[in-house]
């Protein structure tokens, strides 16, 4: 199986899982110690989008990082 293939079908589920722990985490954290309802829509949506997109522009990173590395290397002629 390609590296790009394994990325996708294991990589990024897991990365988005853990996304999913720390959120529900934060979530629960906020309502144990009482948040109000505005809580959610002012500071826990904003929150939530940013780690979402940090870990997308992280697995991002790490598909062209091999990428480049792959193609930067020179290619042995025989």
């Amino acid at each position: 199986m390609k590296p790009f293939a394994c990325k996708c079908l294991f990589l990024l589920p897991i990365i988005l899982f853990v996304d999913y722990l720390v959120l529900v985490a934060f979530g629960t954290t906020s309502c144990i110690f009482g948040a109000a309802d505005q809580f959610y829509c002012n500071a826990y949506c904003p929150i939530s989008l940013a780690i979402i997109g940090a870990s997308l522009v992280f697995f991002i990173w790490m598909v062209t990082r091999d990428n480049k590395k792959k193609n930067c290397e020179p290619k042995e002629s025989h």
